[in-house]
Protein backbone atom coordinates (compact mmCIF):
# COMPACT_ATOMS: atom_id res chain seq x y z
CA UNK A 1 0.00 0.00 0.00
CA UNK A 2 1.61 3.55 -0.78
CA UNK A 3 0.32 6.94 1.21
CA UNK A 4 -0.71 9.83 -0.07
CA UNK A 5 2.08 12.06 -1.19
CA UNK A 6 1.40 14.82 1.06
CA UNK A 7 2.08 18.94 0.14
CA UNK A 8 5.11 20.76 1.65
CA UNK A 9 3.71 24.13 2.36
CA UNK A 10 6.41 27.30 2.21
CA UNK A 11 6.44 30.70 3.87
CA UNK A 12 9.35 33.10 1.54
CA UNK A 13 10.80 35.31 3.93
CA UNK A 14 11.42 38.40 1.69
CA UNK A 15 9.58 38.27 -1.36
CA UNK A 16 10.42 40.02 -4.69
CA UNK A 17 11.00 39.84 -8.39
CA UNK A 18 14.05 37.46 -8.02
CA UNK A 19 11.53 35.65 -5.68
CA UNK A 20 8.89 35.07 -8.26
CA UNK A 21 10.63 32.82 -9.83
CA UNK A 22 11.21 30.55 -7.28
CA UNK A 23 7.34 30.77 -6.91
CA UNK A 24 6.70 29.94 -10.40
CA UNK A 25 9.17 26.99 -9.80
CA UNK A 26 7.21 25.69 -6.29
CA UNK A 27 3.73 26.24 -8.20
CA UNK A 28 4.75 23.42 -11.03
CA UNK A 29 5.95 20.90 -8.36
CA UNK A 30 2.72 18.34 -7.50
CA UNK A 31 4.11 18.28 -3.74
CA UNK A 32 5.26 22.07 -3.15
CA UNK A 33 3.25 25.27 -2.80
CA UNK A 34 4.38 28.74 -1.79
CA UNK A 35 1.61 29.28 0.94
CA UNK A 36 2.79 33.05 1.84
CA UNK A 37 4.61 35.35 1.81
CA UNK A 38 6.50 37.83 4.19
CA UNK A 39 8.42 41.26 3.64
CA UNK A 40 8.20 45.05 4.71
CA UNK A 41 7.03 46.44 1.84
CA UNK A 42 3.42 45.84 0.87
CA UNK A 43 3.83 46.18 -2.82
CA UNK A 44 5.43 42.84 -3.27
CA UNK A 45 3.26 41.28 -1.06
CA UNK A 46 -0.18 42.91 -3.13
CA UNK A 47 1.96 41.05 -6.17
CA UNK A 48 2.35 38.20 -4.31
CA UNK A 49 -1.57 37.36 -3.09
CA UNK A 50 -3.03 38.64 -6.32
CA UNK A 51 -0.65 36.00 -8.55
CA UNK A 52 -0.17 33.11 -6.20
CA UNK A 53 -3.04 33.72 -3.72
CA UNK A 54 -1.17 32.68 -0.91
CA UNK A 55 -0.95 34.48 2.58
CA UNK A 56 0.74 37.63 3.49
CA UNK A 57 2.65 39.12 6.61
CA UNK A 58 4.64 42.16 7.39
CA UNK A 59 7.19 40.22 9.09
CA UNK A 60 8.64 37.04 9.37
CA UNK A 61 8.06 36.38 12.56
CA UNK A 62 4.18 36.32 11.88
CA UNK A 63 4.53 33.98 9.29
CA UNK A 64 6.99 31.34 11.27
CA UNK A 65 3.99 31.38 13.54
CA UNK A 66 1.36 30.12 10.99
CA UNK A 67 0.66 26.82 11.49
CA UNK A 68 -0.41 26.38 7.72
CA UNK A 69 3.87 26.19 6.79
CA UNK A 70 5.90 23.29 7.33
CA UNK A 71 9.08 25.22 5.73
CA UNK A 72 10.31 28.52 5.23
CA UNK A 73 12.60 29.68 2.58
CA UNK A 74 15.24 32.29 3.64
CA UNK A 75 15.23 34.59 0.51
CA UNK A 76 15.67 38.21 1.71
CA UNK A 77 18.71 40.47 2.83
CA UNK A 78 21.45 38.74 3.85
CA UNK A 79 22.16 40.20 6.78
CA UNK A 80 18.58 38.91 7.89
CA UNK A 81 19.60 35.32 7.01
CA UNK A 82 20.72 34.18 10.72
CA UNK A 83 18.12 36.06 12.38
CA UNK A 84 15.36 34.18 10.05
CA UNK A 85 16.30 30.91 10.46
CA UNK A 86 16.87 31.29 14.01
CA UNK A 87 13.03 32.24 13.67
CA UNK A 88 11.99 29.18 11.54
CA UNK A 89 13.71 26.78 13.72
CA UNK A 90 12.42 28.02 17.08
CA UNK A 91 9.03 27.52 15.31
CA UNK A 92 10.04 23.99 13.94
CA UNK A 93 10.02 25.08 10.29
CA UNK A 94 12.03 23.08 8.03
CA UNK A 95 14.12 25.79 6.38
CA UNK A 96 16.14 26.30 2.79
CA UNK A 97 18.18 29.21 3.16
CA UNK A 98 19.84 31.56 0.34
CA UNK A 99 23.50 31.83 -0.02
CA UNK A 100 25.25 33.37 1.51
CA UNK A 101 23.85 31.64 4.30
CA UNK A 102 25.10 33.77 6.99
CA UNK A 103 27.37 36.84 7.03
CA UNK A 104 30.04 35.73 9.99
CA UNK A 105 30.69 31.57 11.24
CA UNK A 106 29.28 33.02 14.87
CA UNK A 107 26.39 33.08 12.99
CA UNK A 108 26.68 30.11 11.23
CA UNK A 109 27.22 28.25 14.52
CA UNK A 110 23.43 30.40 15.97
CA UNK A 111 21.78 28.95 12.85
CA UNK A 112 23.18 25.63 13.60
CA UNK A 113 22.08 25.10 17.21
CA UNK A 114 18.58 26.66 16.21
CA UNK A 115 17.96 23.65 14.08
CA UNK A 116 20.17 20.90 16.57
CA UNK A 117 18.26 22.27 19.33
CA UNK A 118 14.13 22.24 17.39
CA UNK A 119 15.22 19.25 15.22
CA UNK A 120 14.14 20.25 12.01
CA UNK A 121 16.47 20.61 8.29
CA UNK A 122 18.56 23.92 7.51
CA UNK A 123 19.41 23.12 3.39
CA UNK A 124 21.70 26.24 2.13
CA UNK A 125 19.97 26.93 -1.37
CA UNK A 126 21.80 28.79 -4.73
CA UNK A 127 21.08 32.48 -4.54
CA UNK A 128 18.46 33.99 -6.86
CA UNK A 129 19.86 38.04 -6.18
CA UNK A 130 21.91 37.27 -10.17
CA UNK A 131 18.84 36.20 -11.60
CA UNK A 132 17.21 38.35 -14.58
CA UNK A 133 14.38 40.35 -12.85
CA UNK A 134 11.03 39.89 -14.18
CA UNK A 135 8.39 42.87 -14.15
Amino acid sequence: MTSKPTTLRFGIAGYGNAQRQLVLAMRDHPHITAAAAADDAQAPLDKFSAEFGGATFRSVEQMCKSPDLDAIYVTGANELHAEHVVMAADHKKQIIVEKPIALSLAECDAMLAAVNRSGVRLLAGHTHAFDVPNK
